[in-house]
């Protein structure tokens, strides 16, 4: 039983305005994000058993592999970086 054309065009009208968009897009992103992280996660996270092998093997304390996903690629990116957004405009305007 689907609804009534009408009815879902009235919630397409009340959303396709142009103020809507920038929330509709944060929301996606947010979303998006999240998304990512979770999948991240539970797929590469040392502490996350979905096979029933890796459940019963108990608590593990493998640090190596535990360093291995705190220290992802963003993370080295990140850290290698000044921090500047535009570093070459700073170091421009800051000379005398």
């Amino acid at each position: 039983m689907s609804p009534p054309t009408h009815v879902a065009k009235t919630v397409f009208q009340r959303w396709a305005v142009v103020e809507a968009v920038p929330l509709l897009a944060m929301v996606s992103v947010a979303v998006g994000m999240g998304t990512v992280i979770t999948g991240r996660y539970l797929t590469m996270s040392p502490d996350v058993r979905i096979k029933k092998d890796g459940r019963e093997a108990g608590l593990l304390h493998n640090d190596t592999e535990g360093q291995k996903f705190k220290d992802h690629a963003l993370r080295r990116y990140v850290l290698n970086h000044s921090g500047q957004i535009f570093g070459t405009i700073n170091k421009t305007m800051s000379k005398e």
